[in-house]
Parts: structure tokens; sequence; C-alpha cells
């Protein structure tokens, strides 16, 4: 149980660094439920997505989906930044098998899910491109979900396969 709990908040950190637009096209671009071999393509599934694209295809993106990107970037790193406590905290007090200090960290962690998953919603909203706005609801979505798998230690709901084709559209059209 330890195990797959440790296994769980490691996915969750490499999947803010794949939903960030940090991660690069390769297998250490894990998202929520992923496997070893997978990896972030950089293209939509069923599709091709470039960077610099834009919704209809034409030219650089415009400045709302460009400000969108970057805000969603900035939002991300920064939950990443500050989830490194309390996913340290989690492991730890796992370890122990200190279900009081894992449930507490958990918490934590729901509420920077949160947050964060508040942050690319309103990147949503701005973006133009509509693929884009797509990715990042998702993205919102999965940050929510994951909140909330830590916070009832349900590490099974951290899986989402929403989220990684929302990251592959995310780097295809905001880059890495």
């Amino acid at each position: 149980m330890r195990l797959i709990r440790v296994a769980a908040v490691l996915a969750v950190a490499a999947a803010l660094s794949a939903g960030c637009g940090a991660a690069k096209k390769t297998d250490s671009a894990a998202g929520p439920g992923a496997t070893p071999g997978s990896s972030v393509s950089g293209a939509a599934p069923g599709g091709s997505a470039s960077p610099g694209s834009t919704e209809g295809g034409a030219g650089a993106p415009s400045d709302s989906t460009k400000a969108a990107c970057a805000a969603t970037k900035t939002a991300v790193q920064g939950a990443m930044s500050d989830m490194k406590t309390p996913l340290t905290q989690m492991i730890e007090a796992s370890v122990k098998d200190d279900q009081a200090g894992v449930k507490a960290a958990g918490e934590k962690l729901r509420k920077l899910f949160h947050d964060t998953a508040t942050k690319v919603d309103a990147q949503a909203k701005v973006a133009t491109d509509a693929k884009l706005k797509t990715a990042l609801t998702d993205m919102a979505g999965s940050y929510r979900a994951a909140g909330d798998a830590f916070a009832t230690g349900k590490e099974d709901a951290l899986s989402d396969p929403k989220f990684d084709a929302a990251a592959d559209v995310y780097v295809g059209v905001c880059g890495a």
C-alpha cells in the first residue's frame, strides 16, 4: 500500500510537469495513471497540432492564446513548487504509516490542485484557440480529480485518460 501511494505521488508530480508544457517528448513525461512507455507526443489524438497553431491553423497564435499559454505555465509551475512540501510530507507520513499525517498532507494537496484547476479554467476562458480551450478545461478537471484523490487516498482515481490528451494539445499549441 505504501509503495502504491508513493508511486501515485510521483505520477502526479510528473503529470504537473507534462501539464505545464515543461515535459520533454519522451517516456519520462507521465500523466496521472500513465505507465512507463507512454509519452507526450506533442500532437492531439486524431490530428496534428504544431507549435504556433491557431484555431484557423494559419500562423502564430493570437495574443490571447499566447497569454493563456504563459499564464497556465506559470500557474502550474508555481503549483509544482508549492506542492513539494505536502508531497514530501505525504511520502514521509506514508512510510511511517501515519494515517493522520497522510490525510493532512492530502488535504493540502487537494487545495493546491483545486487552486491550480481554478487558474487553468480561467485561462481556458481567455484562450481563443478552440483546441486549447478544451485542453485547458480537461486539464483543470484532471487537477481537481487528482486533488480529490489525494484527499481521499484513492490512488486509482488519479488515472484520467483526458489528461494525457490535454497535455499533448497544450504542448502542440503552446510549445514546450
